[in-house]
C-alpha cells in the first residue's frame, strides 16, 4: 500500500512538472504581443507584433506569414507556428509545402485552414517548427534579410510557388521569448505528428 503511494504521488509530481513547463500567463502577457483562440476554438495563439510579414507568389493572388507561438492543450505544449496564409482567386488545397531556405528544404504534410467570401479563397497553412524543422528556426535567426522559397503542391498536381522574408531580430526576439517562459524545456514529439516534417 505505501509503495502504491508513493508510486501515484511520483506520478502526480510528474505530471505536474510537465503541465508547469511552459509559463503560459508570462507569454501571454508580453508587452505588444496579441493573444487569441485559434479557428476551431482548442488552440490559444499568442502573437507577437510587427506581422504579418509580406510575401510575393507566382500567379494571381497574395501570401503573407506569421510566426506565432501556439499553445496545444491536446498535446500539453506550446510550439513555434509559421503560418504561410494566401489569397486566391481559385482553391489550391494543397497537402505539402516545401520551404526551402540556407541550403536545406523542408517538407512538410500539410491541411489548410480554407475559407471563401466573394469569390476569394483564404487558405492557411500551419506549420510547426519542431523536431525536424527545428534548425529552420535557428537558420532564420542568423540569416540577413535571405528569403524562404515556398512551394506548395496539391494532389491533382497543381502547385503555387512563393517567397517571404521573416527578419532575423524579429525571430531572435520570439525565440529569446519562448526560451525564457520555459518553451525548448518541453517534449514537443507529440507536436511532431500535427505536421509531420522531412528534412532534405
Amino acid at each position: 500500500m505505501k509503495k502504491m503511494m508513493l508510486t501515484l504521488i511520483a506520478l502526480l509530481l510528474l505530471t505536474s512538472v510537465a503541465q508547469a513547463e511552459v509559463d503560459l500567463q508570462a507569454l501571454e502577457q508580453t508587452p505588444g504581443y496579441t493573444v487569441f483562440t485559434d479557428v476551431g476554438g482548442v488552440n490559444t495563439v499568442v502573437r507577437p507584433p510587427n506581422q504579418p510579414f509580406l510575401g510575393t507568389m507566382s500567379g494571381d493572388g497574395s501570401l503573407i506569414a506569421y510566426l506565432d507561438l501556439v499553445e496545444l492543450p491536446d498535446h500539453n505544449a506550446v510550439a513555434p507556428r509559421l503560418t504561410i496564409a494566401l489569397e486566391l482567386s481559385d482553391r489550391l488545397n494543397a497537402d505539402t509545402v516545401t520551404l526551402r531556405f540556407g541550403g536545406s528544404a523542408y517538407c512538410f504534410a500539410a491541411t489548410p485552414v480554407i475559407s471563401d467570401y466573394d469569390m476569394t479563397y483564404y487558405e492557411d497553412y500551419g506549420l510547426y517548427l519542431v523536431g525536424a524543422a527545428q534548425p529552420l528556426m535557428q537558420a532564420l535567426v542568423h540569416a540577413s534579410g535571405d528569403l524562404i522559397d515556398v512551394l506548395l503542391t496539391a494532389e491533382d498536381g497543381a502547385a503555387l510557388e512563393g517567397s517571404v522574408s521573416l527578419p532575423a531580430d524579429e525571430v531572435a526576439a520570439i525565440l529569446a521569448r519562448y526560451e525564457e517562459v520555459g518553451g525548448t524545456a518541453q517534449d514537443l514529439s507529440g507536436v511532431e505528428a500535427v505536421t509531420p516534417v522531412e528534412a532534405r
